[in-house]
């Protein structure tokens, strides 16, 4: 029971630093810079392979300006798409926009499927 509930644990923390970084919009390379490791030992550190040592924690904490707490939070699981408040996203195209050209693209590939097809009857 105690080894579960320290998985459960660590499972929450590893989560938290994944959606703290991306909220943020850090990449693992520039966390890791700030916790003297390299990339691959934070990496270990944000899919639970590895526990985060409480040094760790509170400089992370420090640099994003949060409590200790907020890494043992039980919050939603982080989405697999994510776009940013606001849904700006980089070089100031909405969500929206990008949605649309999507559609665009897709209709147009029917389209021209649909008049090959006409020309090969």
């Amino acid at each position: 029971m105690k080894e579960q509930q320290e998985e459960d644990v660590n499972n929450i923390i590893s989560e938290n630093l994944l959606r703290l970084r991306n909220e943020k919009n850090y990449s693992q390379k520039q966390i890791a810079k700030v916790l003297s490791i390299k990339q691959p030992s934070y990496n270990r550190m944000e899919t639970g392979e590895t526990k985060l040592d409480a040094d760790k924690l509170y400089r992370l904490a420090r640099f994003y300006r949060v409590s200790v707490t907020r890494f043992f939070k039980n919050q939603p699981k982080v989405p697999t798409t994510r776009i940013p408040s606001g849904g700006k996203l980089k070089g100031g195209a909405t969500a929206e926009v990008l949605m649309a050209l999507l559609l665009i693209t897709l209709f147009c590939i029917f389209l021209m499927l649909y008049i090959a097809s006409l020309q090969h009857k």
